[in-house]
């Protein structure tokens, strides 16, 4: 299985920043699949999300994408809910625990390869 992280606006939807826009691009069904997983509403930052691609999904098909972590980081947008209004060291707090939990989450869904030995590679 392969993953890739996105990261996710707070509506995990399509209309984030380049790469959030990008990964919906490449997949298509990835909206309807992530409401199928987690419904709607806001998603609060540290947020992380698996969600497994439809088989006929392009992204799949073309490059063996079988699942999008979602990952939504801390804000400090204003004019999005649950902005930290410049408070760094909670958002650097946040932004730790986001990553552990990504982190997490690839291990879950990707099985463990075992490596050859180093004196045969």
């Amino acid at each position: 299985a392969a993953a890739i992280a996105n990261p996710a606006n707070h509506r995990l939807s399509s209309k984030g920043g380049g790469l959030n826009r990008a990964v919906h691009a490449a997949a298509p069904a990835l909206e309807a699949a992530t409401r199928a997983v987690c419904g709607g509403g806001v998603a609060a930052a540290g947020r992380v999300v698996a969600v497994p691609l439809p088989a006929d999904c392009p992204l799949r098909a073309a490059q063996g994408v079988e699942y999008v972590i979602h990952a939504v980081a801390p804000n400090m947008n204003p004019n999005r809910p649950d902005c930290l209004d410049g408070d760094y060291a909670t958002g650097c707090k946040q932004l730790a625990e986001t990553s552990g939990t990504l982190f997490a989450e690839f291990l879950t869904a990707l099985p463990l390869r075992t490596l050859p030995p180093a004196d045969s590679l």
